[in-house]
């Protein structure tokens, strides 16, 4: 399953909740790929742990130089608009970290499937530190409510920290 790139996403493996092995995988993906800017997107209402990994990855981030980093956070229960967050990035970077429920991750890639910002100019990158669906949600695509085969496609050219 892991070979095929229909039934499964990219994955790298990390320790288990470990935020300074999240952060230092990140930087290293920077680093590899020569990304001087990222757009970290932190939800306001998920898991504490998301808050912690945010406050984390800019500590460590600002001392880094030469590579940017623009923090923004937002409320899922405010249900605000993801058009504007994803515009916004489209702005400063093309380099996204999601520190949020799955859900809302889903329903990011979604928006940014209708706005073509799925088309590979752009990465996406996420972290399930734990399998916790009642606590961070279930990264799957199928949800059969309709949009399962555009979420698909767009789950694939994510990149997913476990």
């Amino acid at each position: 399953m892991m070979g095929n790139r229909q039934l499964s996403l990219t994955t790298i493996s990390t320790a288990y909740i470990s935020i300074p092995t999240f952060v230092t995988a990140c930087h290293n993906l920077m680093d590899k790929y020569a990304w001087k800017s990222v757009f970290l997107l932190y939800d306001t209402n998920s898991a504490p742990l998301n808050g912690a990994m945010a406050s984390y990855f800019k500590a460590a981030s600002d001392k880094i130089i030469g590579q940017s980093t623009v923090y923004v956070s937002f409320s899922s229960a405010k249900n605000e608009s993801l058009t504007r967050v994803l515009r916004q990035f489209h702005n400063v970077s093309r380099v996204l970290i999601f520190l949020g429920h799955a859900a809302q991750l889903r329903q990011l890639l979604i928006t940014a499937s209708t706005l073509n910002m799925t088309d590979g100019n752009y990465v996406y990158i996420a972290m399930e530190a734990i399998f916790m669906p009642n606590i961070h949600g279930n990264l799957t695509w199928l949800y059969h409510d309709g949009q399962d085969e555009g979420s698909g496609v767009t789950f694939f050219r994510g990149c997913l920290l476990t």
